[in-house]
């Protein structure tokens, strides 16, 4: 596994995923930053007590059940998602399945819980519609490999530093001309749905406007401004 942002090479004996600065590619990070466990993943035990010490499952902030082509991997991965909304409050769960009405029952069910906590796709729509876009879109693979493979660009969140609190207002515009100086496409921007001022921390609700940010009548109030997400290929 190889790129510009840095490498990741094998450590049998830890089974894990070292990663390697591009800096310098021949000295390993201190620890490692992918590590590799084989477990049975719908059991209760196994989910709460993780093993290397991660404890809970409610302790994370997000999990993924990735789909496979073996059969009795949408049971295994429904069975799981429900253990995983009876065993914790908190955590995102984003899941794949193979059958397409399958993934929209699933996620149907989970949006009469909490729409905001699961996501359920299924990896067959989700091919079609790849191959959708590569046949209506000029040049889509030239476009996927730039954002998506590791010699291409970024998707990076940016947020303020701590030189002092933002005040005033600005136009999308100002900031998308003020990102590109620096080689950065602005794709997306978030802002703190609480009333300002105020110390912004993690607990704070946000709202992502994506595009052109119409919803925000083309303005921006940096004192809610919490990040930005830019397309670069320096980050």
């Amino acid at each position: 596994m190889q790129g510009h942002h840095g490498q990741f090479r094998a450590d049998r004996e830890r089974w894990a995923l070292s990663w390697r600065s591009p800096e310098d590619p021949h000295t390993p990070a201190p620890h490692p930053h992918i590590h590799i466990v084989v477990g049975d993943w719908s059991s209760s035990r196994q989910l709460t007590a993780l093993p290397l010490g991660f404890g809970h499952v409610g302790k994370m902030d997000a999990v993924v059940l990735i789909s496979s082509e073996h059969e009795g991997s949408d049971a295994r991965i429904a069975k799981t998602l429900m253990k995983l909304e009876t065993l914790t409050q908190s955590p995102r769960i984003v899941a794949e399945v193979l059958d397409v009405e399958f993934a929209r029952r699933l996620q149907r069910r989970g949006a009469q819980h909490n729409p905001r906590r699961v996501s359920v796709y299924s990896i067959q729509e989700l091919r079609a519609l790849f191959m959708f876009q590569s046949v209506v879109v000029p040049s889509f693979d030239l476009v996927y490999a730039e954002l998506m493979g590791p010699w291409g660009e970024s998707f990076v969140r940016l947020q303020p530093g701590d030189h002092g609190e933002l005040a005033g207002i600005c136009s999308v515009e100002q900031l998308a001309d003020h990102l590109s100086l620096s080689g950065r496409v602005l794709v997306a921007i978030e802002v703190c749905q609480s009333s300002a001022p105020h110390v912004h921390a993690n607990t704070c609700r946000t709202a992502l406007h994506v595009g052109p940010a119409s919803d925000l009548d083309g303005t921006i109030e940096l004192e809610r401004l919490t990040s930005v997400w830019v397309a670069s290929r320096d980050c």
